[in-house]
This record gives C-alpha cells, sequence and structure tokens, in this order.
C-alpha cells in the first residue's frame, strides 16, 4: 500500500489492485464500498484500486474503484488528497471520495481512453490523459478539452507532461509540443 497522505486524522493509502474480483468471495482485500463504471458490468476492468483510510494501524475505510479504459497506476500524480476528499485517476475516469467515509460524490469521464495523472489549479483540476488534456471544476464539470494529433505520451515515456504557473507543456508520440493556457485550454503555440 502507498501511502498518499494524511486529512483530518487519517492516513490515506492507495493500493492497485489487479487481482480483485468483485464478483469472488476469494479476494484477499475486502472493500466497504464498491464503485465502478455503470454500464460497464462484466467485471473485466482494466484498472482497480483501493483506497484505505487509516487510523493509526487500523483500517477504518475502505473502497475499491474500478475502470473500464486503459491502465492506471498508483503514482505520485494519480491522486490530489484534500481536507475532506480524495480524487482519483483510474482508468478513463476521476473518482471523487469524501474522506474519511470514502463516500462517492461525483466520477467523470475525463479522458476517452485513459487518465495519466491530475493536477490541482486553483479550484479546479488539470487533467493528464492519453487523447485528451482536460480542465475539471470541483464538481467534476469539464471545464474544457483539449485534443492534439497524437497521444500526449512520448515513446519513452519521460517529459511529456509539464503544468506550471498557468501553462501547461505536453509532448505527443510523434515530438509535437503543445503549450497550453491553463484557464482556457486554448494552445499558446505549437512547434514540431
Amino acid at each position: 500500500m502507498k501511502m498518499i497522505g494524511k486529512a483530518n486524522n487519517y492516513s490515506i493509502g492507495l493500493i492497485n489492485e489487479e487481482t480483485y474480483d468483485p464478483a469472488s468471495a476469494d479476494n484477499v482485500s475486502v472493500y466497504e464500498m464498491f464503485y465502478s463504471d455503470v454500464n460497464y458490468n462484466d467485471y473485466r476492468y482494466l484498472t482497480k484500486m483501493g483506497v484505505f483510510v487509516l487510523c493509526d494501524t487500523n483500517i477504518e475505510y475502505s473502497a475499491c474503484v474500478c475502470s473500464s479504459g486503459g491502465r492506471t497506476g498508483v503514482h505520485p500524480n494519480c491522486s490530489i488528497l484534500e481536507n475532506d476528499r480524495l480524487l482519483v485517476c483510474c482508468g478513463n475516469k476521476v473518482f471523487c471520495l469524501r474522506i474519511p467515509e470514502l463516500d462517492l460524490l461525483w466520477e467523470t469521464k475525463a479522458d476517452s481512453a485513459t487518465c495519466f495523472g491530475i493536477y490541482k489549479f486553483g479550484d479546479s483540476y488539470i487533467i493528464h490523459g492519453e487523447l485528451e488534456i482536460s480542465r475539471l471544476d470541483a464538481l467534476g464539470r469539464a471545464l474544457w478539452k483539449f485534443s492534439g494529433s497524437d497521444i500526449f505520451i512520448t515513446p519513452v515515456g519521460k517529459d511529456d507532461f509539464r503544468f506550471e504557473a498557468g501553462v501547461i507543456e505536453a509532448v505527443d508520440w510523434s515530438g509535437q509540443r503543445f503549450r497550453i493556457d491553463a484557464v482556457t485550454g486554448e494552445a499558446l503555440q505549437r512547434k514540431i
């Protein structure tokens, strides 16, 4: 389990749950809550993540979030922990859970394929997706989406996304570099 931070005197942990089967009684982990794509009910989710809320070393609350789309793993930019909310990129969705109970506040399909990372921007969030870069408001509504000519990742998977000072810099598979205004979603420049 990767501990991602503390909120309201609780520790929050995330774990990849590749072998978890919601239809099985033989899972290693048992979850109080289960959230998934509404239309994807055959339990063949590509991404499954366990979320744990701990007090000291005791698990107080747990949830499993599952989504179709591409795979998303547990890494430093896959989630944002706020005082009373946890936002998690899982497959092609972003799930927003209330801390500590892990009640689902909202879920949004933020990319057509996979959500790689989430970044705080004022009272909103920038999502680095495979096919789209988007901005969501605090209720999970898309404020804008930006698409390029290819996927937003490089063949080596390095230095393909940066976000600072209200500017997003992204590189697609073909090597095109984009600079995007985080407020408007408009391209500031594109160079080959």
